[in-house]
C-alpha cells in the first residue's frame, strides 16, 4: 500500500465528503464536517511518519493497526480482513476444506497432542487414537509452533494426502509410526446426541446451528416419538449460536405458522425485519424443557427466549451469555472484507438479548436503566437485564469449574486417563466404566505436582501484586510484602487441593467422561455425562410433574 493510495482515497473520500456537506443541511453537515477532517488528519499524519520517522515503515502494519485502533472502539464481533486473511475466514464460515477428523492441544509439556477423534474420520480408520502425539506434518517439525498454525498444516484440499509422524501411547507403547492420510470434507451432525433419558422423557442436544440443524432436531425428535417419547429436552448449553434460519425454523417446531418470532432493528430500515414462522410446526402441545449455560449464545438466546416469551417451554439452568448482536460482511478494495455488526435482536417481549452496551464500554444491559416491564405471553415478568434468565436457575460453584476446565483444557486429566487405561481392562460399554476411591485417590497423589501449573484466575490478581511489590523503592516494604504474596501463593495451592476433595464428584465426573470419550467417542461420553447430569435431572423432575410444569409456565391459572 503506497502513500500515493492513502493521498488518493483520502481525497476521494474527501471530495465524497464536501458534496455530503453542501448536499445536508445541519447537524449532518457539522457530521461531515467532521468526518472530512479527520480523515485529513490520518493522512497527513502517516504522510508525515512516512517522510521522517527513523526507520521504514510497512504501510500494511501502520495502517492495519490505524483500522483495528478504530475498531476496537466498536464491539468485538466488527472485524477487518486483509486480502491475506480473507481466505481463512472464508474456509472457517463455509467449512469447505479437507480434515482427518482430530482435534489437537499442547499439553502443559508442550507436546501437541489428539485430544479429541471423530468416529469413522480417515485419523480414526488409520488406527489413530486419543494421547497419540504429532511429531511432524508432511516433514515438518512443529517445535515453536502454535496451534492454529498447526490446524492449517491438517487442512487441505479434499483429496490431498497428508503425512504424520506419530508417537503411539497406548499400551505401554512409545512406538514411532509415519502414517498417510487422505483429506475428506468432514460434515459432523449439529445434533451431537440424543437418547431417552428416563420413561417417556427424552433429549436432544443441539451443538450448533449450522444448515440442516432444524431438520436434524425434527427427525431426532421424530425418532424418540417413535420410541415412546412424550416429553423433550432440548440442551442449548454450550451453544454457542450460528444461522437465524435455522433459529427460527427450530422454534417454529414447537410454535404456529405465522408466530412473530425476532425482530432485527437497525439504524436503517434496510435491516429491520420481523421474522415469522413459515411451517406448519412439528408438535405445539408436546411437554418442552430447554437446557442454557454462560456459554449459550447469540441463536441459542434466541431459541430460548423466544419459547419462554410464548411460554412455550421451561428454561432451566444458568443466565445465558447475551450476545444480541447482527452481524453482515461487506467487501472493500483489493480482496478485503469487513464484519459489521449492524442491528440487533429482539425476541416476542420487547427484550433485547444483548448484554454489554458497547456503545458506553461498560458491562451495563441495554435495558439495565429502563423502567419497561417485560412479560410473557401469560403475563409472567422476565427479566431483561441481557441473555435469558432460566425459569428454573441451578448454580454450581465458579471456583471448581475453574480448576476442573484448567485441568481439562491443559489436558492434565487426558493425560491422567492415558495412564490409568494402560492399568486396567477396557470397559463394555460406558456405564461399565469403573473409578474407584482409591483410583480417586491415586489421582491426587498424581495431579497435586501439576497443580502449579493450573492457573485459575485469583492467581492473576496474586501475580499482579507480585509484579508490582518487586517494583517498591523501599527494601524493607519490599521484603515484608513479598512475604505476604508468597504466603498467598502457598495458599492458593492449598486452595486447589481442598477444591480436589470439596469436589470429588465432578472430578470423578470428568475423568469417567475422558475415558468413555477414548473408548466409545463423543456419543459414550454424551451418553454418560447425561447420567449424573444435575440440569438434566430437574429437567426430568418437572417434566414428569405436569402441575409443576404448567404452574411455571402459567402461575396464575393454577
Amino acid at each position: 500500500m503506497s502513500f500515493r493510495w492513502v493521498r488518493t482515497t483520502m481525497l476521494a473520500l474527501a471530495g465524497t465528503g464536501l458534496f455530503l456537506l453542501f448536499s445536508f443541511q445541519s447537524p449532518f453537515v457539522d457530521k461531515y464536517f467532521e468526518i472530512v477532517k479527520n480523515l485529513e488528519i490520518f493522512a497527513s499524519v502517516y504522510k508525515e511518519l512516512n517522510r521522517y520517522y527513523v526507520d521504514e515503515l510497512n504501510p500494511s502494519e501502520v495502517i492495519g493497526g490505524g483500522i483495528e485502533g478504530m475498531l476496537y472502539l466498536l464491539d468485538p464481533y466488527t472485524t477487518f480482513f486483509s486480502e491475506d486473511e480473507v481466505e481463512d475466514f472464508r474456509t472457517e464460515t463455509t467449512g469447505k476444506y479437507g480434515e482427518i477428523g482430530v482435534d489437537i492441544m499442547k499439553n502443559s509439556s508442550g507436546k501437541i497432542m489428539i485430544y479429541y477423534l471423530l468416529k469413522n474420520s480417515p485419523a480414526e480408520k488409520a488406527g489413530l487414537k486419543i494421547g497419540d502425539e504429532i511429531l511432524q506434518i508432511d516433514g515438518l517439525s512443529l517445535q515453536n509452533k502454535n496451534v492454529h498454525d498447526i490446524n492449517n498444516l491438517l487442512r487441505g484440499q479434499v483429496g490431498t494426502k497428508v503425512e504424520l509422524l506419530i508417537r503411539k501411547n497406548q499400551n505401554q507403547s512409545q512406538k514411532i509410526l509415519k502414517i498417510s492420510l487422505t483429506r475428506e470434507h468432514i460434515k459432523t451432525s449439529c445434533v451431537s446426541h440424543y437418547e431417552i433419558v428416563k420413561d417417556d422423557i427424552g433429549i436432544v442436544q443441539l451443538k450448533d446451528f449450522n444448515p440442516d440443524a432444524s431438520k436434524e432436531v425434527k427427525q431426532a425428535i421424530l425418532d424418540l416419538t417413535n420410541k415412546g417419547a412424550k416429553k423433550i429436552i432440548l440442551d442449548l448449553r454450550d451453544n454457542p449460536g450460528g444461522l437465524l434460519s435455522e433459529a427460527v425454523n427450530i422454534i417454529n417446531l414447537f410454535l404456529p405458522k405465522g408466530t412473530d418470532v425476532v425482530s432485527v432493528k437497525g439504524r436503517t430500515n434496510e435491516w429491520n425485519k420481523t421474522h415469522k414462522a413459515l411451517n406448519q410446526p412439528l408438535d405445539v402441545e408436546i411437554p418442552l424443557a430447554v437446557l442454557v449455560n454462560e456459554q449459550s449464545a447469540s441463536a441459542s438466546e434466541i431459541v430460548s427466549g423466544v419459547l419462554q416469551d410464548y411460554d412455550r417451554a421451561v428454561i432451566i439452568g444458568k443466565r445465558t451469555f447475551g450476545k444480541g448482536l447482527v452481524q453482515s460482511t461487506f467487501s472493500l478494495p483489493y480482496n478485503a472484507k469487513i464484519k459489521i455488526t449492524v442491528a440487533r435482536y429482539y425476541i416476542p417481549s420487547g427484550r433485547c438479548i444483548q448484554k454489554i452496551n458497547y456503545s458506553n464500554k461498560d458491562e451495563t444491559s441495554q435495558q439495565e436503566k429502563s423502567s419497561t416491564v417485560f412479560r410473557t405471553k401469560n403475563g409472567r415478568i422476565v427479566d431483561e437485564k441481557g441473555g435469558i434468565l432460566p425459569d428454573i436457575l441451578t448454580t454450581t460453584p465458579k471456583e471448581p469449574l475453574e480448576l476442573i476446565d484448567k485441568l481439562t483444557k491443559e489436558l492434565v486429566i487426558t493425560d491422567f486417563v492415558l495412564e490409568f487405561i494402560k492399568q486396567k481392562p477396557a470397559p463394555q460399554s460406558p456405564e461399565h466404566i469403573v473409578f474407584t476411591d482409591k483410583d480417586y485417590e491415586e489421582f491426587k497423589k498424581w495431579v497435586t505436582p501439576k497443580l502449579t501449573e493450573c492457573k485459575i484466575p485469583i492467581e492473576e490478581t496474586v501475580q499482579e501484586l507480585d509484579t508490582q511489590t518487586t517494583q517498591l523503592q523501599s527494601e524493607w516494604v519490599k521484603k515484608e510484602l513479598s512475604l505476604q504474596v508468597e504466603a498467598l501463593k502457598n495458599k492458593i495451592n492449598d486452595i486447589k487441593i481442598r477444591l480436589l476433595d470439596e469436589n470429588k464428584r465432578l472430578i470423578i465426573k470428568a475423568i469417567k467422561n475422558q475415558i468413555a470419550l477414548y473408548y466409545f467417542y463423543e456419543v459414550g461420553k454424551s451418553h454418560l455425562s447425561l447420567l449424573d447430569d444435575e440440569d438434566v435431572t430437574k429437567a426430568i423432575e418437572i417434566l414428569s410433574d405436569s402441575s409443576k410444569y404448567y404452574h411455571i409456565l402459567n402461575p396464575k391459572k393454577q
